[in-house]
């Protein structure tokens, strides 16, 4: 089973829901619920939203499985293209990212489960959440080593200036 490209974050009192993989292919808006006021948008203060977060998002869009289908292939590469990497970065990007839908993959069918029965879940719920957060960090570290200093710099700046724009928080804003 493939992970639906977004990601559930509750944080900091917001609840999250983002399809990156659409907006960055697209200009769109993605409707909310009108329940969950906005808290932060990216667009307008792409600076309250932490770092992590982006690029988490945008990793989680553009990791593909081990062997991924020629489809795959070009998504990735045409999501990746614009931060304008070496081939040698874009290469060792995407060797960074092995495993790592897997990883995601295993880690959301086991929340799916769970959720199922929400009652005896909320433990095992919040190790899960732990660890898919481990499975970004440690993404993010292997891609930023891998990558040369201008890649460093280059992904940097594609995660603050593009990323981060496309990126809204809804929740209540308490906690």
């Amino acid at each position: 089973m493939t992970t639906p490209r977004f990601l559930g974050v509750a944080g900091l009192g917001a609840l999250l829901a983002f399809d990156i993989s659409a907006a960055l292919c697209q200009d769109q808006h993605v409707s909310h619920s009108p329940a969950l006021p906005l808290v932060v948008n990216g667009a307008d203060d792409p600076e309250r939203i932490p770092d992590h977060l982006a690029y988490a998002h945008f990793l989680m869009a553009i990791a593909e499985p081990e062997i991924p289908s020629a489809l795959q292939v070009e998504r990735r590469h045409a999501m990746i293209a614009p931060i304008g990497l070496s081939d040698r970065d874009e290469g060792m990007l995407i060797v960074a990212l092995k495993g790592t839908r897997e990883a995601l993959d295993a880690i959301t069918e086991e929340i799916q489960r769970l959720s199922l029965a929400p009652e005896t879940a909320s433990p095992r719920l919040t190790d899960l959440r732990v660890q898919r957060t481990g499975v970004f960090d440690e993404a993010t570290s292997r891609v930023l080593a891998s990558l040369s200093p201008d890649g460093r710099r280059r992904f940097a700046i594609y995660i603050k200036a593009e990323v981060k724009r496309r990126i809204s928080i809804y929740g209540d804003g308490a906690r």
